[in-house]
């Protein structure tokens, strides 16, 4: 049983590599080795908490596998700041060091960015059909509620106009209470 977890766990975590690796090369200034070394830790970590059963309460796997691999670069990039602190100046170090905070910063920043889109897309798949294809064609396809109205088949825009209202209204509802 053991073992078919473990190839689960795999066959996403794989599916993810080109994912997790763009968003570590977009997060920190880090090569290649670096970025390959952290995905082959980040899956040793997956597997062990899988095994010693850590990943329980985990509701979403890509979230986790990020920001296990978001932690890891963040103390590579710190643990190379504290090497330029000893190796350059006072002054020059506290710059560097100020920066490596700012970009650590943005990168939780954009984390948290990620979990919300993600919760977000789940609490939409949510939502009835409807209001599902009127919020696609309004946000991602820039159509007009006069459009989406007619597109749809609807009377008048005044009815799109609603079901989106009503559609924002209970996906924040959804992310408040989530």
């Amino acid at each position: 049983m053991e073992n078919l977890i473990q190839q689960l766990v795999k066959e996403y975590f794989d599916a993810l590599r080109m994912a997790f690796i763009n968003f570590i090369r977009q997060s920190y200034p880090l090569n290649g080795d670096e970025i390959t070394d952290i995905y082959n830790d980040v899956w040793m970590d997956v597997i062990e908490n899988v095994r010693s059963g850590r990943t329980e309460r985990v509701k979403n796997w890509k979230t986790y596998i990020f920001n296990l691999g978001w932690k890891r670069a963040y103390k590579i990039v710190t643990r190379r700041t504290v090497c330029d602190k000893l190796d350059d100046s006072e002054n020059c170090c506290l710059g560097l060091y100020t920066f490596s905070i700012q970009e650590a910063e943005q990168s939780a920043c954009h984390m948290e960015h990620l979990e919300r889109i993600e919760k977000l897309m789940v609490e939409l798949e949510g939502l009835p059909k409807k209001q599902q294809e009127v919020l696609r064609l309004y946000y991602f396809q820039d159509l007009s509620t006069a459009e989406i109205a007619e597109a749809l088949g609807y009377t008048g825009s005044r009815s799109v106009i609603t079901m989106k209202k009503r559609s924002v209204s209970t996906l924040r509802e959804r992310m408040k209470a989530a």
